[in-house]
């Protein structure tokens, strides 16, 4: 009986042994909160009496390991104000995940402007459209609803857009 016993441990310590041996977790890495934000969206601008339309492009700052950090570019054509593209650097806001404060530097000058940004839908999900407010001194009151680019756009691609196209070159004989 003895025997039967110590055998039965013995067999069931070795089932215990190898099961905590087969045993993996799969760790499972939050996504950071920036990577929700990040992407091209376009659309028109929503404030009455103006015609135009908003272009941004929002990106991870390769030089930061934050995660709450954004940076990209905006274009603003909104009428009858000149054009407007500029760098933007901000961050995700840490208590509601889903909005963003960026600081807009017009390229060759100009005043800084602050933007925010809500992505939707919200939650852990990336941004199928995100809706912009002026929070200090932007070309434009508020760019609703605006749908990722189609094509996607980077910063480098936005900025050669805005170049003036070339004059042809007149050639004489």
């Amino acid at each position: 009986m003895r025997s039967r016993i110590l055998l039965a441990v013995i067999v069931l310590g070795a089932i215990v042994v190898w099961a905590r041996c087969k045993f993996d977790p799969q760790v499972v890495v939050p996504a950071p909160p920036n990577s929700f934000f990040l992407g091209c969206f376009t659309g028109p601008i929503s404030d009455a009496g103006i015609t135009g339309s908003v272009t941004i492009v929002l990106e991870a700052p390769v030089d930061s390991t934050d995660q709450f950090t954004l940076g990209g570019c905006i274009r603003s054509e909104a009428q009858p104000k000149p054009p407007v593209i500029a760098m933007l650097s901000g961050s995700v806001e840490q208590a509601i995940r889903e909005r963003a404060l960026v600081t807009a530097v017009p390229a060759g000058g100009g005043s800084p402007f602050s933007l925010r940004i809500l992505r939707e839908p919200a939650g852990e999900t990336v941004a199928d459209q995100i809706d912009v407010d002026n929070a200090g001194g932007a070309p434009f009151q508020q760019a609703a609803d605006l749908p990722r680019c189609a094509p996607q756009l980077t910063c480098p691609l936005l900025a050669a857009s805005m170049q003036p196209e070339p004059e042809p070159v007149l050639e004489l004989p």
